[in-house]
């Protein structure tokens, strides 16, 4: 079931549409199994973390939130594997994104 996206770039379905047979859906069916997985481009890659990864987004995170108010954004800064962004190439699940936050009063 898993292939990327350089296996056999000469195949007919891979010539015709660039974008590999894979869905959302098969996303959401692979078990939980205590490694991410992402769709690329209709194709399913898995995402290895690590201590080291963890420890480093985490860093990340707290440069990006520092950041942020010094320059008094209205932002949150997220962290965490778990969000899945929709995009026109597929399902990432980032490590570190940022999302403006409401004005008062909306």
């Amino acid at each position: 079931m898993w292939r990327v996206a350089e296996d056999d770039p000469d195949s007919d379905l891979y010539a015709e549409s660039q974008f590999g047979p894979y869905t959302v859906l098969d996303l959401h069916e692979l078990p939980e199994d205590g490694k991410g997985s992402e769709l690329e481009e209709g194709w399913l890659i898995e995402v290895a973390a690590s201590s080291r990864h963890n420890w480093a987004l985490r860093n990340l995170a707290r440069i990006v939130e520092r950041a942020a108010v010094d320059a008094g954004s209205r932002v949150v800064v997220c962290d965490g594997g778990e969000w899945e962004i929709s995009t026109p190439a597929g399902v990432r699940k980032p490590g570190v994104f940022v999302v403006a936050r409401r004005p008062p009063g909306r």
